[in-house]
């Protein structure tokens, strides 16, 4: 491996924990065509079906999701996440689940 390669970044985002400001700075370092965006149980399956080729041109994996997904493409991975005190955390879901309509 060359050890100039540039690694991948996976981002767990954990939800309420300031993640959606870490997508939004993600966005601006990184085109889209880059970043595989975790948004179901099938992404799993959709990256493990990606050629080598199209794995390659992965900079950024990122969503809702459990550690282990470096395991799906060749490069080496960095992981970030963003965490919050617990209970700001609750309280924050708890007014944000109450904005939301029915």
């Amino acid at each position: 491996m060359n050890s100039k390669q540039q690694h991948s970044l996976i981002f767990l985002h954990i939800p309420k924990t300031a993640g959606t400001t870490l997508h939004y700075i993600i966005n601006r370092q990184y085109k889209s065509e880059y970043i595989f965006e975790v948004n179901c149980r099938e992404s799993r399956n959709e990256l493990i079906r990606m050629s080598e080729v199209q794995k390659s041109k992965i900079k950024v994996i990122r969503g809702h999701m459990e550690f282990g997904w470096h395991e799906f493409i060749a490069q080496p991975c960095t992981y970030i996440t963003m965490l919050r005190d617990p209970v700001e955390r609750v309280i924050s879901f708890y007014f944000y689940i109450l904005r939301q309509p029915d």
